[in-house]
């Protein structure tokens, strides 16, 4: 059975073909045989993302208790070891048909995790999504890279810090987006701040930033403690982060040019 079930060689490269990134994939909960689509020239038919617009897991993966979903899918990969870099619920399908299943996406560092770990925890998976009766979301693992794009700490900023010639000074300690934050625990350890997201429930404003800002780089095996009371079972999608808005390094350099 299992060697039915093992995807071979030109599955796992072909089998996200389209997709920009060029994942490998790794495993998949889903049982049904894999065959590589062709056009009427005998030219491969890529797949693309779609977003998920209404259905059932939208709001059980949003559900912000510590024994949600999403809490459940992130405690069962950390406890498996995963070296993972992201979790993405998306649609996913050929560029030629209507029909475009839901899929639970788990993006791994690639060459970390064999097939045979990686079918146990999507198949895993696929039975938390069914006892959540969501039958119909399979889950999937591939690779991916983390790429940073800020520059090697090693390297000297310009004496502006980045900033154009017309920018304030203080621009830099205000509240835009792309403005530099720090964990209140790391406050030399700096990332940027992204879009601003606001709660429609609360009329709280959020700002989106990078897992690895908050927490840095996580080895293998290892949980997010942010809190001494912090049960092993939460993860860090459902536990406050402080975080500094503008870094101490970025105000002392700042407040050093005023």
């Amino acid at each position: 059975m299992d060697a039915l079930l093992e995807p071979s060689e030109q599955e796992r490269r072909c089998y996200y073909i389209g997709l920009p990134s060029f994942p490998r994939l790794v495993a998949r909960s889903g049982t049904e045989p894999w065959t590589p689509r062709v056009d009427q020239w005998s030219c491969p038919i890529e797949k693309r993302l779609r977003v998920v617009d209404e259905h059932a897991i939208i709001e059980k993966w949003n559900d912000d208790s510590p024994n949600s979903l999403r809490c459940q899918v992130v405690s069962l990969i950390e406890q498996r070891g995963l070296y993972w870099h992201a979790i993405d619920v998306l649609r996913i399908g050929y560029q030629d048909l209507p029909d475009a299943p839901i899929v639970v996406f788990i993006s791994v560092e690639p060459g970390t995790l064999s097939w045979r770990d990686g079918h146990s925890v999507a198949t895993q998976c696929r039975l938390l999504l069914a006892h959540y009766k969501l039958y119909d979301v399979q889950c999937e693992i591939k690779e991916s890279r983390l790429i940073k794009l800020a520059a090697p700490m090693v390297l000297q900023l310009p004496d502006d810090a980045g900033t154009s010639y017309y920018a304030p000074d203080m621009s830099l300690i205000s509240d835009c987006v792309g403005n530099v934050i720090s964990p209140i625990d790391t406050p030399t350890w700096g990332g940027t701040s992204c879009l601003y997201l606001r709660d429609r429930h609360t009329d709280a404003t959020y700002a989106l930033t990078c897992r690895h800002v908050c927490f840095g780089h996580i080895e293998p095996g290892h949980s997010v403690e942010i809190l001494p009371s912090t049960a092993p079972s939460q993860s860090s999608a459902s536990i406050q982060k402080h975080m500094l808005q503008p870094s101490t390094t970025t105000f002392d350099k700042t407040l050093s040019t005023l």
